[in-house]
């Protein structure tokens, strides 16, 4: 029980996923107290009770399990970083703080289609990339620039 003023050590252990999340994605090195808040986080991150994560595991198929670092960094983390590299940064905010189940399958499905997008619009650009390259006269060296 929490005394006035003090948390409920339950949140700050279910905060934990949050943190997993947050220093996966952000590719942060898992030495020292990381190792530690992502182990721990990652096992909050599996029994989450944020609707919003639970439909985003639910739609990457992680549901059910453990979830692993290698699972965050190449199934969750690119469906949240999408929106805000896709010019909509609040839709992955607003999956993190979704109070109803409804509103986290639809954000979820939100982020899936805008990392679609974005996947796309990198084989896009890689392709163009190529073709400036096999169009010139390899220098020696490649500087590449677009406004996209």
């Amino acid at each position: 029980m929490s005394r006035p003023g003090k948390l409920d050590p339950a949140v700050y252990v279910e905060a934990l996923q949050l943190v997993a999340l947050g220093t996966i994605a952000d590719v942060v090195p898992l030495l020292d107290e990381n190792r530690t808040f992502v182990m721990h986080g990652l096992k909050a991150l599996a029994r989450s009770g944020y609707p919003g994560i639970t439909a985003l595991t639910g739609l990457a198929r992680l549901s059910g399990g453990a979830i692993t670092a290698e699972q965050v960094a190449y199934q969750l983390a690119p469906r949240l970083n999408a929106a805000g590299r896709m010019g909509v940064p609040s839709l992955g905010v607003e999956l993190l703080l979704a109070t109803t189940a409804e509103r986290g399958e639809f954000l979820a499905r939100e982020l899936d289609s805008l990392n679609l997008r974005r996947r796309e619009a990198d084989q896009s650009v890689t392709q163009a990339a190529r073709a400036m390259v096999m169009a010139s006269s390899p220098p020696p060296f490649v500087v590449l620039w677009s406004e996209d």
